[in-house]
């Protein structure tokens, strides 16, 4: 099964359900698919030890934490360069709970919560924007509390907030 996601009568995206979800092509189509939506945060990327490191500033602090692996250029796709004003796309799920201190996290305070049910969603603000988090049911009981938090790595996504297209998955 395919699926197109369309603006202005113009195609943005057409693929299984699966890869429009977790690859997608533009800002246009990452912000329209999912409940929460993909979460879009301004960064700026250095280079360390084969990764990509985006700087992620919280109420707690900030970090430099691994977005992306560094690999060769892909023929026809734009890639990272370092200082270069980016748009760092993460699903609710692909922000994990992990212990203080651990490679790759950091704090956040949750501003928000929203029970679903099966999930809660926690949001808490990362560069200046409010972003949705995936936590377990009763994790985080109230406003205010803090966790510690990784990047899925293998999940991020990179645009260029110039042509809005995705530059790495």
């Amino acid at each position: 099964d395919r699926i197109a996601v369309m603006k202005d009568g113009l195609v943005q995206q057409l693929g299984t359900p699966e890869d429009v979800y977790e690859r997608p092509e533009n800002l246009y189509v990452a912000g329209f698919i999912g409940s929460p939506t993909m979460n879009l945060l301004p960064v700026q990327l250095r280079a360390d030890a084969g990764h990509w490191l985006a700087e992620l500033r919280t109420a707690c602090g900030s970090a430099w934490v691994p977005v992306a692996r560094q690999g060769p250029p892909r023929p026809g796709i734009d890639s990272p360069q370092p200082g270069r004003d980016l748009v760092l796309g993460l699903r609710p799920e692909h922000l994990r709970e992990a212990q203080p201190g651990a490679p790759g996290a950091f704090e956040v305070e949750i501003a928000l919560l929203e029970p679903t049910g099966a999930d809660t969603f926690g949001f808490a603000d990362i560069n200046g924007r409010r972003a949705a988090l995936r936590l377990p049911p009763k994790r985080v009981r109230k406003a205010g509390e803090r966790l510690w938090m990784v990047v899925d790595v293998a999940a991020a996504c990179l645009f260029d907030p110039a042509t809005e297209r995705r530059i790495s998955s």
